[in-house]
């Protein structure tokens, strides 16, 4: 049986700090879900980024203290 990187994104925080963070995290968890677990921590990484910045409009490096998530 194949798993996906959607897996990590399973369990959800008990607490939630901003409004929209739900809303993202089930966002990257369907995106990850076409994503193998067997990847580098580079490709992850890379994956994690663009997922990002396609969601919010934003790099995930920005100093903004708050984002608008696209959905």
């Amino acid at each position: 049986m194949v798993k996906h990187v959607s897996i990590i994104f399973k369990l959800k925080p008990g607490r939630w700090v901003l409004r929209g963070a739900p809303y993202l995290w089930d966002e990257l968890e369907k995106d990850f879900s076409a994503i193998q677990l067997l990847l580098s921590k580079m490709c992850f990484t890379e994956h994690f980024e663009k997922d990002f910045l396609k969601l919010t409009n934003h790099s995930f490096y920005t100093d903004v203290k708050s984002v608008f998530i696209f959905l």
